[in-house]
């Protein structure tokens, strides 16, 4: 063993001598530069949106970015373990590296050992430090924190420790550049297992399934890169971790980084086929689900059935691509919030959509969301507000950007509604975070709505 860390001695100050951790040192700060900026772009806009209701923007944000940098961070590490690893014993022989070993000779495994050592523990430290820097990067920009650290940076090592263990292998037996081409070969099947995968759970195709988790136990790097993944939003639950399962790089445990636009497809068939049968179910019909289809049932309907003749559905949220689209085809009632400017934006969508299916859109109910605290003054109100962000342990860093915490008088309120009533809505809905303010429900319904309706 001791003759072993004696090779990985001379292979890392070779490496050190031709300069290839300079190299790498900047092309790593250059990636992490440019991800911070992506970064606090990126948390920028997302403070600046709109918020989907039910969804925690700032911790899809947050994954999806994190999830991004792990795939960067093991690509490196990747081209990392090639380059330290080129020609592990003729390249090593043509460069001189052999010759301070000639005084005592070694045999090929103890050799390969060595060289093992020095790639393994150069390109582990480095992946590990990259994730970690990552991190606090994403903390920086974005305020949020993954659910664990520490494992899925140990899972990044590992990977990148097979990767180097793939990539002397090779080196034994091809050229450096074959082997090299090799190596980015198999990282790249690696991806495509994942994809599969990700298809494979949209179109509930068991046999893509089974060929993904298959690749992933060939290719044990990604097996531990999808691990690693899951392992950030372990404890994210609710729509929150929907949202992150169906995006481009987040939540994968079995199934690797996904393409989003099979999870905009996916995601679009789940709640249109669930609206088209809660209608059916609403209106006392049976329902039996077609072959294939995200949801499986035969025969099932609502027992009792609806008081009203026709009980109405609400769809909330303003994706234009796929919520929208689906409030025009089966919505009786529609919930959004957010700016004048921003609310007018969605309808114009949505009135392209109506069109498109050929539905007039007076037919559904406009509802505004936001979330109101109202008093005699607005200093009062705001404060009122951050005690109950602070009962509900709510940083104010991670609201005080939010447009749809309406704080004030009835007065406001009311000027800050009539825009909105101009364009359509007729129904508002507050949100109110435990304990449950009662001043605020009782003066919106008693104060404010006779202001707005008095015009």
């Amino acid at each position: 063993m001791r003759n072993a860390w004696i090779v990985a001695g001379f292979a890392l100050r070779e490496s050190v001598r031709r300069r290839v951790f300079v190299v790498v040192a900047l092309l790593t700060v250059v990636f992490l530069g440019l991800y911070g900026l992506g970064t606090w772009q990126a948390f920028k806009s997302v403070n600046a949106g709109e918020l989907e209701e039910g969804v925690d923007v700032r911790i899809v944000a947050g994954a999806i970015l994190l999830g991004l940098s792990m795939f960067a961070t093991l690509f490196l590490g990747a081209i990392l373990a090639v380059f330290l690893t080129l020609g592990a014993v003729r390249g090593d022989a043509e460069r001189g590296l052999l010759q301070p070993l000639l005084v005592r000779p070694l045999t090929r495994g103890t050799f390969l050992a060595g060289r093992f050592l020095a790639a393994a523990v150069v390109c582990v430290i480095y992946v590990v430090v990259v994730f970690l820097v990552a991190v606090l990067i994403t903390h920086a920009f974005g305020d949020w924190w993954p659910d664990a650290t520490l494992v899925p940076a140990l899972e990044m090592a590992a990977a990148v420790a097979v990767l180097v263990a793939l990539a002397l292998a090779g080196s034994v037996v091809l050229s450096s550049t074959a082997n090299g081409i090799a190596i980015f070969m198999l990282f790249g099947a690696g991806l495509t297992a994942g994809l599969l995968g990700e298809i494979g759970e949209a179109l509930d195709s068991h046999t893509l399934s089974n060929v993904a988790k298959i690749s992933c136990w060939i290719l044990p790097f990604e097996a531990l890169y999808q691990q690693a993944l899951a392992d950030i939003t372990q404890d994210t639950v609710g729509f929150s971790k929907l949202a992150i399962d169906l995006g481009p790089f987040g939540g994968a445990r079995t199934f690797g980084p996904g393409l989003a636009p099979y999870a905009v497809e996916a995601g679009d068939f789940t709640v249109a086929g669930g609206a088209t049968a809660m209608r059916a179910l609403l209106d006392g019909e049976s329902v039996t689900s077609g072959p294939g289809g995200h949801y499986a049932f035969d025969g099932l309907r609502q027992a009792p059935v609806p008081v009203q003749r026709h009980l109405p559905i609400m769809i909330g949220g303003s994706g234009e691509k796929k919520t929208l689209r689906t409030v025009a085809k089966y919505a009786d009632m529609w919930n959004a919030m957010g700016t004048t400017e921003l609310m007018a934006h969605k309808i114009d969508v949505l009135r392209e959509h109506c069109a498109a299916v050929g539905r007039d859109i007076s037919e559904i109910e406009f509802t505004l969301g936001i979330k109101a605290t109202i008093r005699d003054s607005e200093e009062e109100a705001v404060r009122v507000w951050k005690a109950a962000m602070e009962h509900n342990r709510t940083p104010l860093a991670n609201v005080e950007n939010d447009n749809t915490f309406w704080n004030g008088t009835p007065e406001q309120l009311a000027d800050r509604l009539r825009p909105y009533v101009e364009m359509g809505f007729r129904t508002v809905i507050s949100e109110q975070p435990a304990p449950y303010d009662v001043e605020t429900l009782e003066r919106l319904i008693g104060e404010v709505v006779p202001l707005v309706e008095a015009g």
